[in-house]
């Protein structure tokens, strides 16, 4: 996909947003996060408002922050209603590009998928509700990581996956 010429730091998502002939700003939001990430780069910021994303996102190795407005708010409501819902359709995140601690993923619910996170990198991963990913055929996990990789992983919860990780 194309983008305007323009530059914008700060990229807003919004479920009443469009992907077409947008940049991302409040007035203007990106409707898909993967469209979004897809246009940062290292050093963006990715604020995302609360809704449902039925999509599976790849952070592409960026150097971002990928958050939802609990980042501002400390509101927990923002975790539990800014969700990437992966439709029982793939991974719902993955992080298999180089990611390291300046890839941060924040403040989201990430369910419904055959794994919640998929990582062999190193990004920082904070306040995450996991939930409901069962995998294809009843496999899944909240988490699966394998390789070498350090990833941090702080102030989240795992419930209802299939296993915790593999």
């Amino acid at each position: 996909q194309s983008f305007p010429s323009q530059r914008n730091t700060l990229i807003h998502v919004s479920p009443t947003g469009n992907d077409r002939n947008t940049v991302g700003f409040a007035s203007a939001p990106f409707r898909n996060i993967q469209t979004a990430i897809s246009y940062a780069q290292h050093g963006d910021t990715i604020l995302v408002d609360r809704g449902i994303y039925y999509e599976q996102i790849d952070l592409l190795g960026k150097k971002v922050l990928l958050t939802s407005r609990y980042i501002y708010s400390k509101d927990t409501l923002d975790i539990r209603n800014t969700i990437i819902d992966g439709n029982n359709a793939g991974d719902v995140v993955t992080l298999k590009t180089n990611e390291d601690r300046n890839t941060r993923l924040f403040g989201f619910t990430i369910r419904n998928g055959w794994s919640g996170l998929v990582i062999t990198s190193s990004p920082h991963l904070s306040h995450l509700y996991i939930t409901g990913n069962r995998g294809l055929y009843g496999n899944g996990s909240g988490l699966v990581s394998w390789e070498q990789c350090a990833f941090l992983l702080e102030h989240s919860i795992f419930e209802g996956n299939n296993d915790f990780v593999s």
